[in-house]
């Protein structure tokens, strides 16, 4: 789709995984740890705060991206499409 992620951006107190300006989208990939409730009120705590900002959060779990690749693209793609 022709458009640039940044890798490891940093934006207020956060590192966010991919940002894309453009887009003002954020794709976080997680781990297991995002599975413990204080790193979950965490997450959603940080989510807010970009939202805020107008930055919209998509969050996939590692092994979706490594085992269904093809499927989080077409999630990713989708919502892209939306914010345009």
């Amino acid at each position: 789709m022709n458009l640039k992620f940044r890798r490891q951006h940093p934006l207020a107190n956060y590192i966010l995984d991919f940002y894309c300006h453009e887009k003002l989208l954020c794709v976080e990939l997680d781990g297991s740890i995002h599975d413990d409730v204080a790193q979950s009120e965490y997450d959603s705590a940080r989510t807010d705060l970009l939202n805020r900002f107008g930055i919209t959060v998509m969050r996939f779990k590692n092994d979706d991206v490594l085992h269904q690749l093809k499927s989080v693209l077409k999630i990713l793609k989708q919502q892209i499409l939306l914010i345009s």
